[in-house]
């Protein structure tokens, strides 16, 4: 109830006519901790944090690692349907769903033929401390498999956990899927810059 009350307040927040409050964050942490999900909070003003809000979180007795309020959400939609995720130590990594599944791949949205590196330290997964490199992945699934491997598990559960009525199948597909653009958007976000800022000035300034 937490993760659709919270997705329901990001789309009003961010969708015209742009006038909903700020989503709240304890519905984004409701019901933690739950699974593998054995710690979250959000990150402290005083932590030394640029670049915040962000959510400090652990997977089960793992270091705790830090990702965006986006990032967070994809996460808790990713593991309603059961299984993972588990820390996959050897390479710094968080699986999700079943073997194959990286959760930094997914959020960097990587192909076949790229792989996904840490620019920093390895506890700080938000998207820009990620980068695509060309190389060979340890697990090559994408979004799509994700989404197809998600939704098939929740369709195969829902009924047994009592679901039906408050998320659908066809409801839980269109919540992962814009979870995914959520984080795009808030990707976006981060990088975008007017063209008319002091650095374009100074280049159109001198010819």
């Amino acid at each position: 109830m937490g993760l659709v009350a919270y997705f329901d307040e990001v789309v009003a927040y961010l969708c015209p006519p742009n006038t909903a409050p700020t989503p709240d964050t304890r519905h984004l942490l409701a019901g933690l901790p739950c699974g593998p999900i054995t710690f979250a909070r959000p990150a402290g003003e005083g932590e030394g944090v640029p670049e915040a809000p962000a959510i400090w979180f652990t997977i089960d007795k793992g270091n705790p690692r830090l990702l965006t309020h986006a990032g967070f959400f994809l996460l808790r939609v990713l593991s309603l349907p059961g299984g993972l995720p588990y820390e996959r130590e050897a390479s710094h990594g968080i699986e999700v769903l079943e073997p194959g599944f990286t959760l930094t791949r997914l959020m960097a949205d990587a192909d076949d033929g790229e792989v996904v590196r840490l620019k920093g330290k390895h506890v700080d997964l938000r998207p820009w401390c990620l980068s695509i490199e060309p190389g060979r992945p340890g697990g090559r699934r994408q979004r799509k498999d994700a989404i197809e491997c998600a939704v098939r598990r929740y369709r195969d559960h829902v009924e047994d956990w009592g679901l039906t009525a408050l998320l659908s199948p066809k409801g839980y597909e269109a919540m992962l899927k814009g979870a995914f653009r959520m984080f795009d958007v808030e990707h976006a976000m981060h990088f975008l810059r007017p063209l008319g800022g002091e650095e374009a000035r100074s280049i159109g300034s001198k010819p």
